[in-house]
C-alpha cells in the first residue's frame, strides 16, 4: 500500500516462553523485511516483557488513550483473519471485558494482588492485549534512548 511507503515497522511481540517474539523477527528478516525490534526482555532479548508491573503500565496507557480520544483507525485499515469492521467489533468487546481482579492478601503482612485480564468467563483478550503492546512499543520506542539512532521522524 504507497500510504505505508514511508512508514517504520517497529516490532514489539511479548517475551514469552514460546518465543514469539523470535518467531517474528526470524520471519521479518527472512522474508528482507526492513524492521525494528525492542529488545526489552531478559538479558536484552526480543520483545517486552510482560509481568504485573507491564501489565498495569500496559492498561494504564491505553485507558489514557481512550480517555483522551487518541486512538483511531486508519480508513486503511486491514485484517487479515477477518473482515475489518468485524475486527473491531471484537476488539471493542475485548475492551468492555477487560478486568482488574484483586485479590484480597493472604496473610495481614501481605498486599493485595493484581491480576489484568480479560479471559474472565471464558473469553479471549488477544486484540486488547495487542493494543495494549503496540501502545507500549510506542512508548518504549520514542523515549528510551537506544532507539534513537532509529527514530527519525516518529510520530
Amino acid at each position: 500500500m504507497p500510504v505505508y511507503s514511508q512508514a517504520k515497522i517497529v516490532v514489539g511481540a511479548e517475551c514469552n516462553l514460546g518465543f514469539e517474539a523470535h518467531h517474528i523477527i526470524h520471519t521479518l528478516r527472512s522474508k528482507h523485511v526492513p524492521h525494528i525490534a525492542l529488545h526489552e526482555g531478559p538479558h536484552d532479548s526480543p520483545g517486552i516483557l510482560t509481568t504485573n508491573e507491564s501489565k498495569e503500565l500496559m492498561c494504564t496507557a491505553l485507558q489514557e488513550m481512550l480517555d483522551f480520544r487518541r486512538i483511531v483507525f486508519s480508513n486503511t485499515f486491514l485484517c487479515l483473519s477477518m473482515d475489518p469492521i468485524e475486527c473491531v467489533k471484537l476488539l471493542e468487546r475485548q475492551l468492555r471485558t477487560y478486568t482488574i481482579i484483586v485479590e484480597p492478601p493472604k496473610t495481614a503482612f501481605a498486599r493485595s494482588r493484581k491480576t489484568y485480564s480479560g479471559k474472565v468467563g471464558g473469553n479471549q483478550d488477544d486484540l486488547c492485549i495487542a493494543l495494549q503492546l503496540a501502545i507500549l512499543t510506542y512508548r518504549m520506542f520514542v523515549r528510551h534512548d537506544k532507539y534513537s539512532a532509529h527514530q527519525g521522524r516518529v510520530r
